[in-house]
C-alpha cells in the first residue's frame, strides 16, 4: 500500500512539472484569456508600448503588444526586477524605452487579469454594473522566458 501511494505522488509531480507551451499569436491569447482561461504559450510580438513600475512594482518595466496596456486587445509581459537587472546586463539595456519597437520572444502563462474602469468595484447591489476589462498579462520572472530578436 506504501508503495503504491508514493507512486501515485511521484506521478502526480511528474504530471505537474511538465508543461507544454503553445506557439500561438497574440490574437489567440488573448481571445482565450477573454474567456477567463490561462495560456501556457511561447509568442513572439513588436513592442508598442512600454513602462515602469512604480510603488509595489517598482524596478518592474512592462512590455506591450498594443499602443494602450489598458485595451483588452494588448498582450501585457510583466518582468520582474531580477529579469529587469539581468536583461539590462545581458542586451546593455539602459532603459525600457529602448525595448519599443523591438520584437521578442516570451514563454510563460498568460493570465486574464479584470479591471474596473469607474469607481465603484466591487459595486452594491443595487447599481448598474460598472464598465470593466480583462487585461492579459503574461509574468515573466526568468530571463531564459525573454529573447530579443
Amino acid at each position: 500500500m506504501i508503495k503504491f501511494i508514493i507512486a501515485l505522488s511521484a506521478f502526480a509531480i511528474l504530471g505537474c512539472t511538465n508543461v507544454t507551451y503553445n506557439e500561438m499569436p497574440v490574437e489567440d491569447i488573448i481571445a482565450k484569456t477573454t474567456r477567463n482561461m490561462h495560456v501556457w504559450v511561447t509568442t513572439e510580438f513588436k513592442v508598442e508600448s512600454t513602462g515602469k513600475g512604480s510603488s509595489q512594482d517598482s524596478g518592474k518595466w512592462f512590455l506591450n503588444s498594443g499602443t494602450q496596456y489598458r485595451s483588452s486587445q494588448s498582450l501585457n509581459v510583466h518582468l520582474s526586477a531580477q529579469v529587469v537587472a539581468e536583461l539590462k546586463k545581458q542586451y546593455e539595456i539602459e532603459d525600457v524605452a529602448e525595448l519599443q519597437n523591438r520584437t521578442i520572444r516570451v514563454k510563460g502563462t498568460a493570465n486574464p487579469k479584470k479591471f474596473c474602469i469607474k469607481m465603484g468595484c466591487p459595486i452594491p447591489i443595487a447599481r448598474k454594473a460598472p464598465r470593466m476589462y480583462i487585461q492579459t498579462q503574461l509574468i515573466i520572472e526568468n530571463i531564459d522566458n525573454i529573447k530579443l530578436l
